[in-house]
């Protein structure tokens, strides 16, 4: 709450969706496309994951603007 970000943050304070999705890495990052389906997964640390991130949202970002186009 000090410092809003612009995604949502899940909080699983007794494991149960880790154990659900078999997450076995802190801290996990699932990125969703516009159709809510998983476009991206990490666990654990990775250098370099903001600059990849940062092009796959706008890869998405991308798709979703064409998606919607063309369904207008």
């Amino acid at each position: 709450k000090k410092h809003p970000l612009p995604f949502v943050v899940l909080k699983d304070p007794d494991g149960a969706v880790a154990k659900r999705y078999n997450i076995e890495g802190i801290p996990a990052l699932f990125v969703l496309d516009g159709k809510g389906k998983v476009a991206f997964y990490d666990a654990g640390y990775t250098p370099g994951l903001s600059i990849m991130l940062n092009e796959l949202l706008k890869e998405i970002s991308s798709k979703d603007q064409a998606s919607e186009a063309h369904n207008d």
